[in-house]
């Protein structure tokens, strides 16, 4: 009985946004085929740190890539853009303006700012 085998098809897989960033290294966690994920221009805002494990490994001769596209310049960042802070006058000279998980959850959280901030 004879076994022919043929060589693994790497595969890349294209995202253009933090969602399908997320999918794509989930994906690439079980089909050992994926072995790089290129990003698209854009900004990538992360809720959480891109974790590289082993499942993710795949042979010296086949690494795996996590890429921008040919020509792109994603940019991974790892906060979430505030929307328009109303800073007041807080303490002693110092600024405050709530923050949107404050306002939706009601409490009393707030960002604080160090500066001599004007209104």
């Amino acid at each position: 009985m004879y076994c022919l085998l043929q060589p693994a098809v790497a595969e890349t897989v294209k995202v253009d946004d933090v969602r399908s960033l997320q999918a794509a290294l989930d994906k690439a966690r079980v089909n050992k085929r994926i072995t790089r994920i290129e990003l698209a221009a854009g900004t990538y805002a992360l809720r959480a740190p891109i974790v590289v494990d082993e499942r993710l490994s795949c042979t010296a001769a086949t690494p795996f890539v996590l890429a921008g596209a040919t020509g792109a310049r994603p940019v991974l960042i790892g906060a979430e853009n505030l929307a328009s802070l109303h800073w007041e006058a807080w303490n002693g000279g110092i600024w405050g303006a709530a923050t949107v998980a404050a306002r939706y959850s009601g409490g009393s959280c707030s960002a604080r700012s160090a500066s001599s901030r004007g209104g």
